[in-house]
């Protein structure tokens, strides 16, 4: 691009101008700068990192070769930047049996936090509109594009960060963060409790993520409890309790037991062992992470209580001899991972929390420990 002047026509532009244009910008901060095209809706976003030139670059289709067009640069703050962005629309093509279709993200800046507000069709459990919020992170700049982070932190206390992406006209995208890189965000829907998110274009392909709105406890309720006996022999375990019935509060969940799919089961019974340590063992400060994360199931803030959890479906379709076997080989294999949890960990006390559905179509819930059981 050269820019046409009272000297004539120069590729760079002086920061003294810049500065000029700017005076409440310091010269050694960076300077993020909007460039508009006049009569045209095109706009790109520049960074001038400092020195004597900004040399600015025309986006691509801005300008055709050998015409003139007159431009208009601003400084780009965030407000700007997320008025910007204007709406984006999500379609679910990875995991139609959990979500809904289509979600439709609005984002707003409000004071220094950034609000998704989120509609999604059709509606999941009654829930049509949602937000996500979390404090913004400054503009930064690469290859190109704008970025600006954002982290939401869960009913649990976990946090997650996503980001805003924009090369101006060209194009928009959220992201999100997966370990220590950003994904695209593919899709983003919410049952009412669970806000999922699906990372997309990773070397595992599409990606999972489940956070909470609110506590999941509220979704299971409990029939009887006492104390039971396996009918078999596992070493080192203490007392034994069974739940009769577990009851699933809602028909979302009682649909994910019978056609969900592997991710949704696991969660299902890390849910069902979350809900009953914390409402009849009065275990506090509880929590778990992703199903699919290395380490114990569940675990306590201070880390002195651990927990391994499953749910089994296929026990619905076994005989009595059967249904034993599955349950030992299940329960060992529990056990195994709860011994070497608290082999690794200051946990003091543990449990393996198995969870089936029985040849009448009932779900029970035998709750196992390792040390010290409160009931």
């Amino acid at each position: 691009m050269h820019v046409l002047n009272e000297r004539g026509s120069e590729r760079r532009i002086a920061a003294s101008a810049l500065q000029e244009a700017f005076p409440e910008v310091r010269a050694s901060d960076p300077l993020f700068l909007k460039v508009s095209y006049a009569n045209r809706a095109d706009w790109s976003y520049h960074l001038f990192r400092g020195g004597p030139y900004w040399v600015p670059k025309a986006a691509e289709g801005g300008a055709s070769v050998g015409t003139c067009t007159t431009i208009v640069v601003e400084r780009l703050e965030r407000e700007q930047f997320v008025n910007d962005f204007g709406s984006l629309r999500l379609t679910n093509d990875t995991h139609p049996f959990l979500m809904t279709g289509d979600a439709k993200v609005q984002p707003q800046l409000k004071g220094d936090d950034v609000v998704l507000h989120v509609r999604q069709e059709p509606t999941v459990q009654g829930t049509s509109d949602f937000v996500l919020e979390g404090a913004a992170s400054v503009l930064r700049f690469s290859n190109g594009a704008v970025y600006m982070d954002f982290t939401i932190t869960d009913w649990f206390g976990h946090s997650r960060t996503l980001t805003m992406i924009s090369g101006g006209s060209r194009y928009v995208a959220l992201g999100v963060q997966v370990g220590s890189y950003y994904a695209k965000l593919g899709f983003v829907s919410c049952d009412g409790v669970r806000v999922r998110l699906v990372a997309k274009e990773i070397a595992a392909g599409a990606k999972l993520v489940t956070m909470y709105r609110q506590d999941p406890a509220a979704l299971y309720r409990f029939g009887r409890i006492a104390k039971s006996k396996l009918g078999f022999w596992i070493d080192d375990a203490a007392d034994v309790y069974e739940v009769n019935d577990v009851v699933l509060e809602r028909d979302y969940e009682r649909k994910l037991l019978v056609e969900g799919p592997r991710y949704e089961m696991a969660r299902l019974g890390t849910e069902i062992a979350y809900a009953v340590m914390k409402g009849r063992f009065g275990v506090k400060n509880l929590g778990f992470s992703e199903p699919s994360r290395p380490g114990a199931d569940l675990h306590t803030n201070d880390g002195r209580v651990v927990a391994e959890a499953r749910l089994a479906r296929i026990t619905k379709t076994l005989g009595v001899v059967e249904l034993k076997s599955q349950l030992r080989r299940d329960i060992t294999q529990m056990f195994w991972k709860l011994k070497y949890d608290l082999k690794h960990s200051f946990a003091e006390r543990g449990y393996a929390v198995f969870s089936y559905v029985t040849p009448d179509a009932s779900l029970k819930a035998l709750i196992i420990g390792i040390g010290q059981m409160k009931k």
